[in-house]
C-alpha cells in the first residue's frame, strides 16, 4: 500500500490488482468466445464466455463507482436476475419484447447513477482509480465506463441472457 505525503493511503497498488484479475477474467471470457466461435461450435462454451465478459465488467464498475452508487448496482443486477427468472422465461417473452426492456432498464440505470444530460454530473474523478499521474487514454476509458456503466451493463445482459436461452 502507498501512502502520500499527509499519511494518507491511496490504494493504487490495490486497484492495479484488481485491473489484473478484471483483465484475466475479461481474457478467459474472450478466449472462450472466440474458441466456440472458431474451433466448435458450442452454444455453451459461447454463452459462458459471454457471462464471465459481463462479470468482468461489473467487477470493474464497482471498483469504479463511488460508495453511494454502489446500492444502484446491487439492484440493478438485482433487478436483472429477479426480471430473467420471474418475467422474461415464465412469461415467455420473446427477443424483441426482451430488447425493449433491456434498452429501457439501461436509460433508468444511467439516470440513476446521478447522471444528467448536463456534462457537470459526469464524474471525472473515477478516470484515475488506479493511477498515480494523468494519462490520458485511461482515464478517458474509465471516466466512459463509469457514466454509462448501467446502459452498458444491461447491452451486455441482454447479449448473455438471448445467447443462454437456446430455445428463442
Amino acid at each position: 500500500i502507498e501512502s502520500t505525503q499527509e499519511g494518507k493511503w491511496r490504494g493504487t497498488v490495490e486497484a492495479r490488482f484488481v485491473y489484473v484479475f478484471v483483465l484475466g477474467i475479461l481474457f478467459s471470457g474472450t478466449k472462450d468466445l472466440l474458441r466456440s466461435q472458431i474451433i466448435t461450435a458450442d452454444a455453451k462454451l459461447k454463452s459462458r464466455g459471454l457471462w464471465e465478459i459481463y462479470s468482468g465488467l461489473v467487477l470493474l464498475v464497482s471498483l469504479l463507482f463511488r460508495a453511494h452508487n454502489l446500492p444502484v448496482l446491487c439492484c440493478g443486477l438485482l433487478i436483472q436476475t429477479l426480471m430473467a427468472r420471474f418475467i422474461w422465461k415464465k412469461l415467455h417473452y420473446d427477443a424483441a419484447q426482451t430488447t425493449i426492456m433491456h434498452y429501457w432498464f439501461g436509460q433508468a440505470f444511467f439516470y440513476f447513477q446521478g447522471n444528467s444530460n448536463n456534462i457537470g454530473t459526469v464524474d471525472i474523478s473515477v478516470g484515475f482509480v488506479g493511477l498515480e499521474s494523468y494519462i490520458e487514454a485511461p482515464a478517458i476509458f474509465l471516466t466512459a465506463l463509469s457514466t454509462y456503466a448501467g446502459p452498458l451493463l444491461w447491452a451486455c445482459h441482454l447479449v448473455c441472457y438471448l445467447s443462454s436461452e437456446r430455445e428463442r
